[in-house]
């Protein structure tokens, strides 16, 4: 694992259509997941957005 537990956008091409809307929800989703990620850890997506709810 890379250390700072990385959130990225996971996109092939940079110049594809959905590039803004990926950096766009990596800025929002960014500072939730630094927060989560410094005293837990999250195997799934599915698991990142239960533990949201809670």
């Amino acid at each position: 694992h890379k250390p700072g537990t990385p959130l990225c956008p996971i996109i092939s091409d940079l110049k594809h259509s959905t590039i803004k809307i990926s950096k766009f929800l990596d800025e929002l989703l960014r500072p939730l997941f630094n927060k989560m990620a410094s005293n837990t850890s999250v195997t799934s997506g599915t698991e990142f957005i239960e533990q949201l709810h809670q």
